[in-house]
């Protein structure tokens, strides 16, 4: 007997690859298993791109190869710039992988749950008013 699930649009967190220096290859298989939609940083486009990983939206002006990829202009900084696209299109989360933790506007945290992936570290970041 086989088991077969439906991912329904945005039940999946989003992706958002700024860099993935240092990131194991198979841990990136296993975030991508339910086919996240897929922000890339122009920084990290090819690396994503030579993978063979279909991307959804390039963050800055990175030459895409890939053909239906949205280019979204970066405003401020280049996760400013994700939250707020997949706030607008009403993501309730998304799992970013950088080489580090950016500092991004504490109101964000209240409105999308985010996992922070670094090469060494998993963090979690917290709604306020949690308690245990």
């Amino acid at each position: 007997m086989s088991s077969h699930h439906v991912v329904k649009a945005k039940q999946e967190p989003a992706l958002i690859i700024l860099d993935l220096h240092n990131f194991d290859e198979e841990y990136l298989g296993q975030i991508l298993e339910w086919s996240p939609t897929l922000l890339v940083s122009a920084a990290a486009y090819d690396a994503v791109d030579s993978l063979g990983i279909k991307i959804d939206v390039v963050l800055g002006s990175a030459e895409a190869t890939q053909g239906d990829v949205i280019k979204l202009d970066v405003q401020i900084s280049d996760i400013a710039s994700a939250l707020s696209y997949l706030l607008l299109e009403g993501y309730p989360a998304a799992n970013i992988i950088n080489s580090e933790v950016l500092p991004i506007d504490s109101d964000i945290y209240d409105a999308i749950n985010l996992v922070w992936f670094c090469s060494d570290a998993k963090i979690y970041m917290v709604k306020s008013g949690f308690s245990v």
